[in-house]
């Protein structure tokens, strides 16, 4: 990473950004299906009503869908510098400059970063305090 940053001059190394890891997602979907099953068991034991769907069915299979979503995510991280950053995705690093960028765009969760030459480098969502870093990025991104 050090000789990337030199080579492209990135300037002083900040920090990294990263996704959560899987095993974050698996505990984040199991614990909401425990949350789930006990929230259940209070209603049918408190209250005689037993439930089924509604917005716990929709709590359970938006903690699976991120559960997936974290394993996809494993190996992308973006290291940010003073003059740059560096993404990797699957272990393959993509330096930035930001001089080279000439817009930054938002695309739902995702920012997209828009190069002089053309070409179009994605900043994922959910990453480690991802506000901080689009907000690092936009800051120092002309237009």
């Amino acid at each position: 990473m050090a000789q990337l940053a030199a080579q492209y001059q990135l300037g002083g190394f900040v920090r990294s950004h990263v996704p959560a890891g899987p095993l974050a997602g698996v505990l984040t979907a199991f614990g909401t299906l425990a949350a789930v099953v006990l929230i259940e068991i209070a209603l049918v034991v408190f209250a005689g009503v037993y439930v089924v769907g509604g917005i716990l069915f929709f709590g359970v299979i938006y903690a699976f869908v991120y559960m997936f979503k974290t394993f996809f995510r494993t190996g992308t991280a973006v290291h940010l510098f003073t003059h740059g950053l560096v993404k990797t995705e699957s272990g393959r690093p993509f330096p930035v400059h930001f001089g080279q960028v000439y817009r930054m765009r938002k695309d739902r969760e995702d920012r997209y970063l828009h190069m002089a030459n053309g070409s179009e480098v994605k900043l994922p969502a959910f990453l480690s305090d991802e506000e901080e870093l689009f907000a690092h990025v936009a800051k120092r991104v002309s237009g």
